[in-house]
C-alpha cells in the first residue's frame, strides 16, 4: 500500500518541533517535512516543487539555515513519528533523503557545471546493469532525481545500504561553498502526462534501465511508477485514493488504461499556478 504520513503528523510537528520565531523558517520546515524520500513508487513531485520554490523565495541564506536546522531535528522527528505511528503500520520516510532531494533541485553550481556530486546513500534500487549505473551521473545530473520538462521524477526505489550513509550536512556544506540558488522557481510543463510519456521513450532512460536485458513487464512497471508520480503532481485537481494508486501501479500493463487517464486529465485543461505552486483547472 501507499502511505503518506506527512499529513497525519504535520499538525503535531507544527505545534511542537517546527515552532519557530521566524515564520518563514517554520513554513520551510513544514514543507521540507512533506517532501517524499527516494522511493519511486510513492514519490510525490508536487511536495518537492512546493518546498524548493518556497525556499527559493526566502533566499539563499535563510534556505540553507532551514535545511541545516531540519538536519539537526531529524532524530527528534524520527522519534516522534515512531511514538505516534507504529513502524509496523506505516513505512516511515527517511528524513535525510528529503534534505538531499530539496538541495539537489534548489542549488546549482557556481561554475555552471550541470553534474552534481554523487550522494553516497548505498546502491540504488533500480533494475540496471552495474556497468550502466556508471553512466547515471552523466545521463541524469540530479540522480536519483531527474527533471524533464519541469517535472521532477524519482528514478529509484530507495537504496541498499552497507555501512553508514552520507550525512546530509556534508552535502549542504558543499552547497554553501560551491553553489547558488537556481535562477528561477521550478515550473512543470502544463501537460505533465505527455511529459512522462516523452521521458520514458528517451534513449537515456532506456539505457539506464538496460533495455536489452529488461523484460517488457518489468520495463512497463518502471514506467508505471513514473506515470503515477505525474498523477500525484496534479492530485489537487485530479485526486486519487491510496487504493486507486495501488490498483493503477499493479494493473497498468495495458497502455489503453493510461490513455483513459490522459483523456480525463486533458479535459480539465490544467494550468500551473506559480502563486500556489499547484495546478488549477482550466475549465
Amino acid at each position: 500500500m501507499f502511505f503518506r504520513t506527512g499529513n497525519q503528523l504535520i499538525n503535531v510537528f507544527q505545534q511542537n518541533l517546527f515552532k519557530n520565531p521566524d515564520s518563514e523558517i517554520e513554513n520551510a520546515l513544514t514543507l521540507i517535512y512533506q517532501v517524499s524520500d527516494f522511493f519511486a513508487y510513492k514519490f510525490d513531485p508536487l511536495s518537492l516543487i512546493k518546498a524548493v520554490n518556497y525556499l527559493y523565495e526566502i533566499g539563499y541564506h535563510k534556505s540553507l539555515s532551514a535545511l541545516h536546522l531540519y538536519c539537526d531535528m531529524i532524530p527528534q522527528i524520527e522519534e516522534r513519528q515512531i511514538q505516534i505511528i507504529p513502524v509496523t503500520d506505516v513505512q516511515l520516510p527517511l528524513e535525510s533523503h528529503k534534505i538531499f532531494a530539496v538541495a539537489r533541485l534548489l542549488f546549482v553550481r557556481k561554475d555552471r557545471e550541470i553534474i552534481l556530486p554523487e550522494i553516497r546513500l548505498g546502491n540504488p534500487d533500480i533494475m540496471v546493469q552495474p556497468a550502466v549505473m556508471l553512466q547515471a551521473t552523466s545521463l541524469f545530473p540530479w540522480f536519483p532525481l531527474h527533471i524533464h520538462q519541469g517535472v521532477p521524477f524519482c528514478l529509484i526505489n530507495g537504496y541498499s545500504l552497507y555501512g553508514y550513509p552520507q550525512p546530509p550536512e556534508t552535502y549542504l556544506d558543499w552547497c554553501s561553498q560551491e553553489c547558488e540558488l537556481i535562477e528561477k522557481p521550478l515550473r512543470p510543463n502544463e501537460r505533465p502526462l505527455d511529459s512522462v510519456d516523452e521521458f520514458v521513450k528517451l534513449e537515456a532512460w532506456l539505457s539506464l534501465l538496460g533495455r536489452k536485458s529488461l523484460h517488457p513487464p518489468a520495463l512497463e512497471f518502471e514506467n508505471a511508477m513514473l506515470r503515477l508520480q505525474t498523477l500525484r503532481l496534479i492530485s489537487n485537481v485530479y485526486p486519487m485514493s491510496e487504493q486507486d494508486e495501488y490498483d493503477f501501479l499493479w494493473g497498468l500493463q495495458n497502455f489503453s488504461e493510461w490513455a483513459q487517464y490522459k483523456h480525463a486529465v486533458n479535459r480539465l485543461q490544467v494550468r500551473w499556478n506559480p502563486v500556489t505552486n499547484e495546478f488549477d483547472r482550466g475549465i
